[in-house]
């Protein structure tokens, strides 16, 4: 069905096809872990097309509940899943520059179509992620303000696991302070 319908990109799945292959093989496998990564709103954006870019995000966040309904309503998986919602890069922070990402190597690389931003897309350094479930705090509570980084997601993926993310890389950063000691 997925080679039936148009797609905007030759490229790039739609989303709604790979919220149901993810929920197909959720039933078929239950995987203890799983990464799941969504790309309309990333290439709606790279076109300049900010009502599409909204509306996949309108439809990414529906998918996001969706998903968790499915996990909630599988035993195994029901009040013991935690789900980490994040994105790979951020995006430009002005109206000339929300379509782009892309770090000051970039531009001189192999994106040298953004001359312009020589130090690299301001914003797209930041993201943001959001993390529930039964191990993640409800709350957390940051008395002075912190940098924190994307190679910190990974090592508090494997801290939700019950792992030693340290056993696994030595070169990452700390898990994030959001995880609820055992």
């Amino acid at each position: 069905m997925q080679a039936q319908v148009p797609s905007p990109w030759h490229n790039v799945r739609l989303d709604a096809f790979t919220l149901g292959f993810t929920k197909e093989y959720i039933l078929a496998h239950q995987p203890k872990v799983m990464y799941v990564a969504l790309g309309e709103t990333d290439d709606f954006a790279h076109q300049g097309n900010y009502p599409e870019y909204l509306r996949g995000a309108n439809r990414a966040d529906k998918f996001i509940a969706q998903l968790w309904t499915l996990l909630q309503s599988i035993e195994q998986y029901q009040d013991n899943t935690n789900l980490i919602i994040t994105v790979d890069h951020g995006r430009g922070n002005s109206a000339q520059s929300w379509q782009h990402h892309a770090s000051p190597k970039a531009v001189k690389g192999y994106l040298n179509g953004l001359k312009q931003y020589q130090d690299g897309i301001p914003g797209a350094d930041q993201i943001w992620l959001a993390a529930m479930g039964p191990d993640v705090n409800k709350s957390v509570s940051i008395q002075q303000p912190q940098h924190f980084t994307l190679d910190q997601v990974a090592a508090t993926a494997v801290q939700l696991l019950g792992f030693d993310y340290q056993q696994f890389a030595t070169d990452i950063g700390q898990p994030l302070p959001i995880v609820k000691h055992r």
